[in-house]
């Protein structure tokens, strides 16, 4: 089983380990990632953008967004399992990182004349509080006219019953 100072150790990385519970439905033999904050080491995200297949047209046709954190020097976590390991109020800054780096990735590609379209995935609870929505308003009220046209937002996370 490895140990939390095998992956990053006491001093390191915010993103720690848990083995699974004794006795706690555990067949799978999984183990639990979560964040845990710590001011001498903060998490240091990279980004990658995933092909979307454009079925139709037979063409990648859109770029998903999506965050990698460094656990280990072997291992990443990647998109879904940065946010299902962290907490509520870390989703919405994740999701407004994410947002102004695709913002910047925007500009220059559209400087340099290519053309594609760029997908953000932005988590519900993200939209649902008030005071999240109007500061995440404020981002995208600072893109251009152009960047909104090769820009899509992908709702995640709904909860159960949600319209």
């Amino acid at each position: 089983m490895p140990s939390n100072d095998s992956l990053g150790g006491a001093i390191g990385n915010p993103w720690l380990i848990k083995p699974p519970e004794e006795g706690v439905g555990h067949d799978d033999n999984r183990y639990q990632w979560y964040y845990e904050p710590r001011p001498e080491k903060p998490p240091q995200l990279s980004y990658l953008y995933l092909p979307m297949w454009h079925v139709r047209r037979r063409a990648v046709g859109t770029f998903l967004c999506i965050q990698s954190v460094p656990v280990t020097p072997e291992l990443s976590m990647i998109g879904d399992a940065i946010y299902a390991a962290a907490p509520a109020d870390l989703v919405f800054e994740l999701d407004c990182d994410t947002l102004l780096k695709v913002q910047g990735d925007l500009q220059n590609m559209l400087k340099s004349g290519r053309r594609s379209m760029m997908c953000v995935s932005v988590h519900f609870e993200t939209v649902a509080r008030s005071s999240n929505l109007l500061r995440f308003l404020e981002l995208c009220a600072g893109l251009s006219e152009e960047e909104r046209r090769h820009l899509i937002f992908e709702l995640v996370d709904l909860p159960e019953g949600a319209p």
